[in-house]
């Protein structure tokens, strides 16, 4: 009877600690995904235990107006939460409505910082845009090398945006120096990860011998990835859109 007992004990104790179970927010966080009639709900007390990318989500929701009114002051602080958990997306929406002034008043400064949080979260478009930023001096001093610095951290994310304005920057020695032979890498990177522009580049630098030894095969193929991309100048190159064969 005693070991009976102490048995029904054991399970009822069992049972409260499994009713009483406590979900992560990654939990809700996927439970909300599966369950859209419940998702505010299980975005919500997910990003309220820290979870950043439930917040985000929230912040969607408040910004888009998909359930209730649009809320801009409701969706940035959301942004703001999953940012300071090194969120990159958020920082980078947070940066956004900055730049334009979108529900507060604009302050091209405080879109930086917010960019460069943001690249510093992995989110490569922000990598690029701040080295925009820097390179154009909005909300800061114009800085090259600052520029190309982002530019080559966006590339290092396999932003093809990003290694064709590095690619740039080492062509037209713009804050650095001249260095063809790097910009080459760049510019074939940047056609790698989906840029005609970088393509074209790069065939341009292999026709002149610039930094390399001049190869015409080697450039046609670069032209021939541009072209295929969609890109007229490229086309041009090669004698199928209009120009002069190449």
């Amino acid at each position: 009877m005693k070991r009976l007992i102490v048995g029904v004990i054991w399970v009822s104790v069992l049972g409260g600690v499994a009713g009483c179970s406590h979900q992560s927010g990654a939990d809700k966080f996927r439970q909300a995904r599966e369950n859209p009639e419940e998702a505010v709900q299980l975005y919500r007390e997910a990003c309220e235990q820290e979870y950043a990318p439930a917040c985000y989500e929230m912040g969607i929701i408040r910004f888009d107006g998909r359930v209730g009114e649009r809320n801009v002051e409701a969706a940035m602080r959301y942004f703001d939460k999953a940012c300071a958990a090194k969120h990159g997306e958020s920082c980078g929406i947070l940066g956004a409505l900055y730049l334009r002034g979108e529900g507060i008043p604009a302050d091209a400064s405080k879109a930086l910082e917010y960019f460069e949080k943001s690249c510093a979260g992995d989110f490569a478009p922000s990598c690029v845009t701040a080295g925009l930023m820097n390179y154009e001096g909005s909300g800061v001093t114009q800085d090259f090398a600052k520029a190309t610095q982002w530019f080559e951290r966006a590339c290092a994310a396999e932003d093809g945006t990003g290694c064709g304005l590095a690619g740039v920057m080492y062509s037209e020695a713009r804050g650095v120096e001249v260095d063809l032979e790097r910009a080459l890498q760049f510019y074939e990177q940047g056609c790698e990860y989906g840029r005609p522009e970088a393509c074209h580049a790069a065939g341009i630098i292999h026709a002149n011998g610039s930094g390399v030894q001049p190869s015409m095969a080697q450039a046609r193929g670069w032209f021939e990835r541009g072209c295929n991309a969609g890109l007229n100048e490229s086309c041009a190159m090669l004698g199928t859109g209009g120009g002069p064969e190449f």
